[in-house]
């Protein structure tokens, strides 16, 4: 009996390194950095020779699914509000949670559109936009919708336009509406329309009409792992901060 558990030991200590190697870690980010995280794994796999695979879904989604016991290794949400949420549950490590980045809201439309619209008209707005369908994320639990909705809340044409939304389960979806035409406006994110050729931005929402749009970050404390942690700092480095911007989010302090 000895022996074999001898002999079992012994297989055991030559394989855990191999079997270590091949520990995955999974980076999970809101659908709004799918570029700029994809860009991120790719420059950080080839500079470490470490791995980590990005899932990319709505914050809400994404939160739900790690309170729920998903191998989440890092967290990058899109608001605060899932985060806390996660956080609650204690499954963050503690002193890791940061505002990784932040971002901006914009009124887009399809590029061969020549509807004129300005924000700070609200005649102006409620005549163009209501009746007309309008692109956003759930309102009610994806954070790019909960933006827009105080967004038009706060320039009164909320209830002019809430029965005539072309609501997606999350930003890139709603996004993709308006680029197929589907759609004559849609509400995103400024890094949104990066590189998108088939759409225009109208119109910046102005800061003051909504919460600001920060990205919280944390590793996960039932998976964190060294590979994690690396990630996390390259996020953060010249590198990564440099790779924010091209995405057109503005990286913090």
């Amino acid at each position: 009996m000895l022996r074999a558990l001898y002999i079992l030991a012994i297989a055991f200590f030559a394989i855990s390194p191999a079997v270590f190697a091949k520990t995955k870690t999974y980076i999970y980010a809101a659908s709004s950095l799918t570029g700029t995280i994809t860009m991120a794994a790719r420059d950080f796999n080839a500079k470490t020779g470490l791995s980590v695979i990005p899932v990319f879904g709505a914050s809400s989604t994404l939160a739900r699914q790690i309170i729920q016991g998903a191998p989440a290794n890092l967290f990058i949400s899109a608001n605060k509000l899932w985060m806390d949420k996660v956080s609650q549950n204690q499954l963050i490590v503690l002193g890791s949670r940061i505002d990784l980045t932040a971002n901006q809201l914009i009124l887009i439309a399809p590029k061969s559109s020549n509807i004129a619209v300005r924000l700070s008209d609200t005649k102006n707005l409620t005549s163009v936009m209501s009746g007309n369908r309008i692109a956003i994320a759930d309102p009610n639990h994806v954070p790019a919708g909960l933006y827009a909705k105080k967004a038009l809340q706060t320039l009164k044409i909320w209830p002019h336009i809430k029965d005539h939304l072309a609501m997606a389960a999350n930003v890139r979806i709603a996004l993709t509406y308006v680029e197929r035409g589907e759609v004559p406006f849609g509400i995103v994110y400024k890094s949104d329309s990066v590189g998108r050729t088939n759409i225009k931005t109208i119109s910046l929402f102005p800061v003051t009409t909504h919460p600001p749009i920060l990205y919280p970050m944390a590793l996960i404390r039932t998976n964190s792992t060294e590979t994690a942690k690396a990630f996390y700092q390259f996020l953060q480095s010249v590198q990564g901060r440099a790779i924010l911007s091209q995405f057109g989010f503005t990286p913090l302090p």
